[in-house]
């Protein structure tokens, strides 16, 4: 199986567990990664796969996982990469390694973030995408605005 997406940031922990679990037994014996999770980071905050944040927030970053059939962390073969379904709304900052992301968010609306990691293990290149989604809303009022018609 390859190109499989999950969207789990609705869901609660035991029930995540639950899916890695399936995975896992569908994928008994070990082997190359069968998931990866994207966790967004506000300073201060806990992560999770879905982020509402206003249109002036500065420190928005995220992280991908590689999991392998049981669960367990692991690394790609090749560095994950990022893209944003929406550039107008959040555009991607690859670290380094490209397990690591940081983001500058622009307008209001929603972005899909897929972070794509490689695995060659089965002699076949497999993508292994995973994504999250980043909402953004307008900020706190700055200044008013007083619009004239007639009739």
């Amino acid at each position: 199986m390859s190109g499989l997406t999950l969207g789990l940031s609705d869901l609660p922990p035991s029930v995540v567990a639950d899916v890695l679990d399936v995975l896992a037994l569908h994928y008994a014996g070990g082997g190359p990664p069968v998931a990866g999770a994207v966790l967004f980071r506000l300073k201060g905050a806990s992560t999770v796969g879905e982020i509402t944040v206003k249109d002036d927030e500065g420190n928005l970053s995220a992280t991908v996982t590689a999991l392998d059939a049981e669960g367990h962390e692991t690394t790609f073969d090749e560095p994950p990469t990022w893209e944003s379904s929406d550039d107008s709304v959040a555009t991607c900052q690859p670290s380094e390694d490209g397990y690591g992301c940081t983001f500058t968010i622009g307008s209001p609306g929603s972005a899909v973030i897929t972070a794509t990691g490689v695995e060659t293990g089965s002699g076949e290149r497999v993508e292994i995408k995973s994504t999250g989604l980043i909402n953004v809303t307008a900020g706190d009022a700055a200044v008013g605005s007083v619009e004239f018609s007639v009739g």
